[in-house]
């Protein structure tokens, strides 16, 4: 089964939410996501996030406090995916969207508003509830 790592990218108290560009998947297009990607050979997760963010956005964040949230596996209509949410602290973020369309900053409480790919609907669902964003970390 593919692994995916997925970064909850949380900077100045607010979660940031990626839609997605046009897909092979149309149940994925257009809807948002936490970025990241597939897990190569011998990777942990976040070894595969700060390659990921890499790749897709230009960002460095391998210097970032980040925290497992949580791993579960998700079947979408043609696959099935075992993804691993970790939080990202990085205020100030910024990158280059190359695979996205926009981003969105959203408060916590309100994510369950964003029309979110369903494989990452819970991970959004777990981050509101626990109110991620505010906690801080030295």
């Amino acid at each position: 089964m593919v692994e995916v790592a997925a970064g909850i990218v949380v900077s100045d108290g607010r979660i940031l939410c990626f839609r997605k560009g046009p897909s092979k998947y149309p149940y994925l297009s257009g809807r948002f996501e936490f970025p990241g990607g597939k897990l190569e050979d011998g990777e942990t997760p976040e070894q595969a996030l700060v390659r990921e963010f890499r790749e897709e956005l230009d960002s460095d964040i391998s210097g970032c406090p980040m925290e497992r949230l949580t791993s579960y596996v998700h079947d979408y209509p043609d696959f099935s995916v075992t993804l691993h949410f970790i939080v990202v602290r990085s205020d100030g973020f910024s990158c280059t969207l190359r695979e996205h369309t926009e981003t969105v900053a959203v408060p916590p409480g309100d994510l369950t508003g964003v029309n979110w790919a369903d494989g990452d609907r819970k991970a959004a669902e777990i981050i509101a509830g626990r109110g991620h964003a505010r906690r801080r970390h030295p």
